[in-house]
C-alpha cells in the first residue's frame, strides 16, 4: 500500500504508477497525489496486470497534470480489475479513464474533462465493463461527451450519479453496438434531450470471465 504519497514528474516517459506483471498482486493507493508536469502524451496510472485475481485500488487519490495532448490518459485500464473510490479526483488529460478490457468500478469519484471529446472511453468488447456509483462525470466544453463505448458488447452502468455535459453534439452516453446498463442518473445538458443517451443497439448479455480478489 502507498499512502499519502505525492508524485510529481514527467509522465510522458513513464506512467506515474504502472501496475503490471503476470503474478497475482494487489496495490492500494490511499490519499496520494499524482501530478504530471509535462504537456506531451502522458499516462497518470496504467493498469496492465494479467494475473487473475490481481486488483488496483485508488482511494482518495488525485490524478492531475497539464497533459491534454492526444493520447494522454489519466487512468489507462488495459486489463484486470480496478476500484476507484473515496472521492478520488481525476482530470487534466485528454481522456480521464480508458478501459480496453476487464472491469473498473467507481464509487465516489469525480472525473473532469476539458476538451471536446469523451471523459470516459471504453474500447473493449465482451467482458469489458465500467460502473459508476455516486460519481460525477463532467465536461462542459462544447461537443464533449461523457462516456463513449466504441466496441460491440462493452458495458457501462451508472447509478446515483450525474453528468454535466456541454452544449452541442456531445452525448452523455454514446456507443455503437454497445451494451448499456442504465441506473438512476441526473443530467445537465442545455442542448436537447436527444443528446442525453445514444445507444444504437438493444441490450445484450455477456459472459463474466474475470474473477476477483475481495476488497481487504
Amino acid at each position: 500500500m502507498l499512502e499519502n504519497l505525492h508524485i510529481t514528474g514527467d509522465f510522458t516517459t513513464s506512467p506515474g504508477v504502472n501496475f503490471g506483471g503476470t503474478n497475482i498482486a494487489r496495490l492500494r493507493l490511499v490519499g496520494c497525489t499524482l501530478n504530471n508536469v509535462a504537456a506531451g502524451a502522458a499516462i497518470g496510472v496504467r493498469v496492465n496486470n494479467s494475473a487473475v485475481g490481481s486488483s488496483l485500488y485508488l482511494d482518495g487519490v488525485v490524478v492531475n497534470g497539464v497533459s491534454t495532448a492526444a493520447g494522454s490518459v489519466a487512468v489507462q485500464h488495459q486489463q484486470g480489475y480496478t476500484v476507484i473510490k473515496g472521492q478520488t479526483e481525476i482530470g487534466d488529460y485528454q481522456y480521464q479513464l480508458t478501459c480496453a478490457a476487464g472491469t473498473v468500478e467507481m464509487n465516489g469519484a469525480s472525473l473532469t474533462g476539458t476538451l471536446a471529446n469523451e471523459v470516459i472511453r471504453i474500447t473493449g468488447g465482451v467482458g469489458t465493463s465500467v460502473s459508476a456509483v455516486n460519481t460525477s462525470i463532467r465536461n462542459t466544453t462544447a461537443n464533449a461527451s461523457g462516456v463513449n463505448l466504441t466496441a460491440a458488447n462493452g458495458a457501462f452502468a451508472m447509478s446515483d450519479s450525474n453528468f454535466q455535459i456541454g452544449t452541442g453534439s456531445g452525448y452523455c452516453v454514446r456507443g455503437s453496438n454497445a451494451v448499456f446498463i442504465y441506473g438512476v442518473v441526473t443530467y445537465s445538458n442545455s442542448a436537447a434531450v436527444a443528446y442525453n443517451v445514444n445507444v444504437q443497439s438493444s441490450l445484450l448479455t455477456f459472459a463474466v470471465t474475470q474473477s476477483f480478489t475481495s476488497t481487504p
